[in-house]
């Protein structure tokens, strides 16, 4: 009986052991950077000898709205409102969202449906050139967001 038990402890603990080895995510030594950008400084070029582990990229919920007390419900309500979203705008001198033109590349962020952008990490090598915009509003409809983002990532030697 108590040799059932120490197997039985002994098994729940290397489960657990096996559990958690699997839980975990490696996350890679490098410098750790969080940049702020906005649309006039959006540009960025991964530097020789190096590989950027982009893990995010984020900006504001939503913008311009207001907000009004329904008089029926007695609460507040936000109108007028419009998502924040950031794309690809180009890359590697291929031009991939041009907004005037409906042209939509790859979204990185979008503040009221994450399900539509795509996911991290993105991994961009040596010498990638990239440049982001922020955009708000409705696809069709979209313009110029004047706010600020911030792309986190780490940047490791290759």
């Amino acid at each position: 009986m108590k040799s059932k038990f120490k197997n039985s402890i002994a098994a729940l603990f290397l489960s657990i052991l096996s559990l958690n080895s699997y839980s975990q995510t490696a996350i890679p030594k490098g410098k750790t950077q969080l940049i702020e950008f906005t649309n006039a400084t959006a540009k960025f070029t991964v530097p020789v000898g190096k590989t950027w582990i982009i893990y995010s990229i984020f900006s504001d919920y939503v913008v311009d709205g207001t907000i009004t007390v329904n008089e029926y419900s007695k609460k507040n309500e936000l109108t007028g409102q419009a998502d924040v979203r950031i794309f690809l705008k180009d890359f590697n001198g291929s031009v991939k969202t041009n907004y005037i033109k409906n042209i939509y590349g790859t979204q990185l962020y979008r503040s009221t449906n994450a399900s539509t952008v795509i996911s991290y990490p993105v991994i961009f090598p040596e010498k990638t050139e990239f440049s982001l915009i922020i955009l708000k509003g409705e696809l069709g409809e979209l313009e110029l967001h004047n706010g600020s983002a911030y792309i986190s990532f780490i940047e490791i030697d290759n």
